[in-house]
């Protein structure tokens, strides 16, 4: 905190996301350094300011003249965690399947979940450092994840769009979800909620178009049967995986408010009532209620 109220005061604030943006774009920069620049990204957009924020936007489009190469080198690092996540669900997932039908623990599975801790909690920065960015409902950004072409005038250019290519990772994802993957998903989840919130018209139309209804559908289908979840790691007796779940069940949830934010798209209404389940709701409705008289309340009857 103290560091932050010094970078606040620094003549040099407006600096210093340049100088970030060219060691993260530097090809001489290897994965330690990369993340280490970006953490401090992060901590320069905590104020949500928005000179602080179009710095960083200039410094992206300074690059190539519009930004698609520095979203090209972020894309490339999810390739590559999302490819060591999923390598490593997989075996993790196939363990714990075989540990919850035999009833027995093992050290194996903790072992090799500590392996995959760093390439999600590096996932999450990735997309705690896109969601601040959009933070505050700036527009400019938000309009810049979907498309990176400066204006109307200008000629269309190959683009990178990042809400795409959120969607499509959420549904990786859910092919491998685990416990310790979830926070990753969530932190996906909360910068879609930024690029559409104010709202930003176009990008609620954009997730529409990429069924996230459907993408959304699918996941909760996968951490609402309780065989299921045991399977993935998850025990429902367990009040941090409910937490957990929970959490995440509310983040979707706010997701699709916020894609109905600022107007009323009666086809959006009627896709969201096709594609949630009501006893779904009811259940994870059921679930907060009961913590909270049983956590908060303190009573047990």
């Amino acid at each position: 905190e103290q560091d932050r109220k010094v970078f606040w005061k620094s003549p040099f604030k407006l600096e210093i996301p340049i100088v970030l943006v060219k060691i993260m774009a530097s090809s001489n920069t290897d994965e330690e350094i990369f993340f280490l620049a970006l953490m401090t990204a992060i901590e320069c957009l905590q104020c949500v300011e928005t000179t602080i924020q179009e710095t960083f936007l200039g410094a992206f489009q300074k690059i190539d003249g519009h930004g698609v190469e520095f979203l090209a080198i972020i894309l490339r690092y999810i390739n590559k965690l999302l490819f060591n996540i999923e390598k490593s669900m997989g075996k993790i997932n196939k363990h714990e399947m075989i540990q919850s039908i035999l009833d027995q623990g093992d050290t194996r599975s903790v072992q090799q979940s500590h392996s995959i801790d760093d390439h999600v909690k590096n996932c999450r920065s990735v997309f705690e450092f896109l969601r601040l960015l959009c933070e505050g409902h700036n527009r400019k950004l938000q309009n810049f994840m979907r498309t990176q072409s400066k204006d109307k005038s200008s000629r269309e250019i190959p683009s990178i769009n990042m809400l795409i290519v959120s969607c499509d990772l959420i549904t990786s994802f859910t092919k491998y979800l685990n416990k310790q993957c979830l926070s990753a998903v969530v932190e996906i989840v909360n910068f879609l909620v930024e690029t559409v919130q104010g709202p930003c018209r176009s990008n609620q139309l954009c997730l529409i178009d990429c069924k996230i209804v459907d993408c959304c559908k699918e996941f909760l289908t996968e951490i609402e049967a309780p065989e299921d979840l045991a399977a993935k790691g998850f025990a429902e007796s367990d009040s941090e995986s409910r937490k957990v779940l929970g959490y995440t069940f509310h983040s979707l949830v706010k997701l699709m408010d916020s894609i109905l934010e600022g107007g009323q798209n009666k086809a959006f209404l009627k896709e969201i009532g096709k594609g949630f389940e009501f006893d779904t709701l009811v259940h994870q409705m059921r679930i907060v209620y009961v913590e909270y008289f049983t956590d908060n309340l303190k009573i047990t009857e």
